[in-house]
């Protein structure tokens, strides 16, 4: 493999349970409703679906942009609090220094993005945030997108991804994907999938030969 596709929320940040929970404090300051929302049903999806999903789900009217950009400013305390996902951040630190080509390509976007990448500590070569391609995941599109920018073709990239969606997009995209597994992953898998990494466990020797 010449270059390391990253997911971003799951992958390189430990975020996913806070920023649902977004959407439960949401729905508490505009509606005074205390909801719990199951976390696999939201992950991975673009903020426009979500939101759509849990209005059409309970029954609300509201205005969609406005409700997302209420949620934006609750998603930046999740950015700077949020605990990294230190040993996927230090794969994608270890694979820029071999020469590797690195990306980060996520259905984020945004001032978030931003404050999460400043806390990483690397540079990547590339950048695909979700309000730049016209069809979020699990639409290959922002890989793809990625990969262009690398000049790398799709069969040389390896997607680290967390969700169901984007393993999906991974392999419309022609790409082979490492699932970050975790408590609202456990039950996914995808015959595109050829490599595990465990939340709190050493990357596996076996990944890292992928590159070699």
């Amino acid at each position: 493999m010449k270059a390391a596709l990253f997911d971003l929320d799951g992958v390189l940040i430990d975020s996913e349970l806070d920023r649902i929970q977004t959407y439960s404090r949401l729905l508490e300051n505009e509606f005074g409703l205390s909801v719990s929302l199951e976390p696999s049903q939201f992950i991975g999806c673009s903020e426009e679906k979500n939101v759509s999903l849990i209005l059409d789900k309970l029954g609300l009217k509201g205005d969609a942009q406005k409700l997302i950009k209420a949620r934006r400013q609750l998603l930046l305390d999740v950015a700077a609090r949020a605990p990294l996902i230190d040993d996927c951040v230090s794969l994608a630190k270890k694979l820029i220094e071999n020469q590797i080509s690195v990306a980060i390509a996520t259905n984020s976007y945004g001032r978030y993005v931003e404050i999460v990448i400043e806390r990483l500590g690397f540079h990547q070569q590339a950048l695909v945030m979700g309000n730049q391609v016209l069809r979020p995941k699990p639409d290959p599109e922002i890989f793809l997108r990625a990969a262009e920018k690398l000049e790398v073709a799709s069969r040389e990239c390896l997607v680290f991804e967390d969700s169901p969606s984007g393993c999906l997009a991974a392999e419309s995209a022609g790409m082979s994907c490492v699932l970050i597994r975790h408590r609202y992953n456990k039950g996914f898998s995808n015959k595109n999938i050829i490599g595990q990494i465990d939340i709190g466990s050493k990357v596996p020797d076996a990944i890292w030969d992928l590159f070699s």
